[in-house]
């Protein structure tokens, strides 16, 4: 397929110039002062997610299941949540509520809809009356936001009954600044109801929103029951909560080719909402057939579409997509961290999934599931294509941290602790981070952070920034990284760093080396103390002779001596110059490093990104030495 022709790349460079339009905006209102609106961590515009009942008394009475139905649509999600309660203790009223979400300071707007729509309550079956109200907090000492109002029903309970409550309402979806629509369900709600919940098991169907719109799915560890997303868990305690991102890619294909016409665009999308597929077709097929002189990159979008509205309708795209998929490009590593241009081969590969298991193809799915990995399509349409297969057909792989390494960033007073994690499946659920030293054989911890990954893809990174600290300088840090997958596999490596005044760290043979003494920088050239160089070097002999200031050493068949203050050095009875001479500090004496150790058979280099000095005593290769200092 022709690099400028092909579909996917049209519509990538269409998100790429939509995505900068929207950051340019944003970096034109910080220069003007224009304050942002209050949005969440991904610039979103506030809709509502879905979430459990609250206790708004103090009760005995324990959250033992939870069973929750989710209609997830374009622009709302439907909730149907069912919970079992079981009463521990004295019979008792419980006054249980949903919040009212507080109105944006700027003022309300359709895009801003937090409210709670068509609320209603059930008790064993039984509708009971909601009353809403003001003035409410709850009682259980839990740190909650301040409300205006309450979404509220009194449960009683006998001493020992266990109820069932159902809750059925509906929410606007949120919508971030990339045109990304959010979604969700939050569980945590439940944690602050005694004890943990004995099941809990949440089902999100689609209304309109199949799996290649999904661009991310939290937490990861899910599973596919046809379109729908399934999470369960056992006696669970609820630390996290369920978010979907996605994007209605039907809308974008039609701005890329239709965006000259926009009353054929709007009657298209209008139908296409209407799920009437075929007027929706009728029409892209005629605009093609009255406009033969298209560009070629808009006849392949108009065909993109052509295909996508077949498929939605019922029909078989089968020729189309499957040259489609031959034809797009791998994405190239260096691209799938951040923005790659797999979004429109999502739906390719879901149709094609689809018409492969019609055919028991089983064969031909698990190709598909593995040209998808290839191709860096959204990983949700890989675990949808793996749903297709017997389980145990497809290997599954843990994560492999690909990098982990302590920065130095002197310009901004601190280190960065930078990891990078792949997963072969696409289903990373969390990274963690954690660094910490010893200080008289206790554990200090310097930074913990913990990364659930809502966007799903192929690498993440991750970093965290420790500033510089008198406290923890000349202290061995230690740092780990541990990945955990969807399936609970896990990943986990560490190390460790000695941050001193001069922003370095000495490693040597590929280990952490602390200095017993702090190290001189004289002219532009790093001196250790002979301790420490005598430690780190592996010298077979040392010996200092007070009468002639000099320092004998010896080591693999070379001696060096060194005189303090000298300008001229005797490497196996031949003279040599050093760059700066050694020193006698209060300390002990102070050696030369690089001229030190390259006359002994050292090899030094160093990682100007690390800032660190690398010595190399041992047959093994070393990393290229740069020009750095010593």
């Amino acid at each position: 397929m022709e690099k400028d022709g092909s579909p996917w790349r049209g519509m990538a460079l269409f998100w790429w110039w939509l995505i900068m339009a929207v950051a340019i905006a944003g970096i034109i209102m910080m220069i003007l002062g224009v304050p942002p609106r209050p949005a969440d961590a991904d610039d979103a515009v506030l809709g509502r997610v879905g979430e459990a009942v609250r206790p708004l008394t103090e009760t005995p009475v324990e959250m033992t299941g939870e069973v929750v139905k989710i209609k997830l649509g374009q622009k709302f999600t439907r909730v149907d949540a069912v919970f079992t309660f079981h009463n521990s203790g004295a019979a008792a009223e419980v006054l249980m509520g949903f919040p009212e979400a507080p109105p944006r300071a700027d003022g309300e707007s359709e895009g801003d809809d937090t409210a709670l729509h068509d609320f209603e309550a059930f008790v064993d079956g039984e509708k009971v009356a909601v009353e809403k109200r003001t003035g409410l907090a709850p009682e259980n000492g839990a740190k909650e936001l301040s409300y205006p109002a309450w979404h509220t029903f009194t449960v009683p309970f006998e001493a020992g009954q266990t109820r069932e409550v159902r809750n059925t309402y509906r929410v606007k979806n949120g919508y971030s600044s990339e045109g990304t629509i959010r979604s969700g369900y939050i569980l945590t709600t439940g944690s602050v109801w005694k004890g943990s919940i004995g099941l809990v098991r949440v089902t999100v169907e689609p209304d309109g929103v199949l799996p290649y719109n999904l661009q991310g799915v939290s937490p990861a560890g899910y599973r596919f029951a046809g379109d729908s997303l399934v999470w369960e868990w056992k006696n669970f305690e609820p630390d996290r909560n369920i978010e979907i991102m996605f994007k209605m890619y039907e809308n974008s294909t039609l701005w890329s080719w239709a965006g000259a016409d926009p009353v054929l665009q709007q009657n298209i999308i209008k139908a296409v909402g209407a799920g009437d597929y075929g007027a929706a077709l009728t029409m892209a097929r005629d605009y093609k057939k009255n406009h033969p002189l298209l560009a070629a990159e808009v006849k392949d979008n108009l065909d993109y579409w052509e295909a996508l509205l077949v498929s939605l309708a019922g029909g078989e795209a089968r020729d189309y997509w499957e040259v489609f998929i031959d034809k797009a490009e791998n994405v190239p590593p260096d691209k799938e961290l951040y923005f790659y241009p797999s979004v429109d081969l999502a739906a390719p590969f879901y149709f094609l999934g689809r018409i492969y298991a019609g055919e028991g193809r089983n064969d031909l799915i698990l190709q598909l599931y593995d040209e998808s990995k290839k191709k860096r399509v959204h990983p949700q349409v890989g675990r949808r294509l793996l749903s297709l297969l017997p389980e145990g057909t497809a290997a599954q792989h843990k994560p492999e941290v690909q990098k982990l390494a302590v920065v130095a960033y002197p310009t901004r007073g601190g280190l960065a602790l930078e990891g990078e994690v792949g997963d072969a499946d696409g289903d990373l659920d969390r990274i963690d981070m954690s660094l910490w030293y010893l200080a008289e054989g206790r554990k200090q911890e310097v930074g913990y952070r913990a990364n659930p990954i809502q966007y799903n893809r192929y690498r993440h990174k991750m970093d965290a920034f420790i500033p510089f600290s008198e406290a923890i300088a000349g202290h061995e840090l230690f740092y780990t990284l541990r990945a955990i997958d969807g399936g609970g596999r896990q990943a986990e490596t560490g190390g460790s760093y000695v941050w001193n005044e001069y922003w370095m760290t000495f490693m040597v043979n590929g280990r952490p080396y602390r200095l017993a003494h702090p190290l001189a920088v004289v002219d532009d050239r790093v001196l250790l103390a002979a301790e420490d160089l005598i430690k780190m070097l592996d010298i077979e002999k040392a010996a200092y002779s007070p009468g002639s200031r000099t320092i004998t050493l010896q080591r693999g068949g070379n001696v060096l001596v060194l005189t303090v203050g000298g300008t001229t050095a005797y490497l196996n009875n031949k003279p040599v110059s050093p760059e700066v001479p050694a020193q006698a500090r209060e300390d002990g004496f102070y050696l030369p490093l690089r001229f030190t150790a390259g006359s002994l058979g050292a090899q030094v280099g160093w990682d100007g990104q690390r800032r660190a000095v690398l010595l190399g005593t041992e047959q093994m290769p070393m990393p290229p030495a740069g020009a750095g200092r010593g």
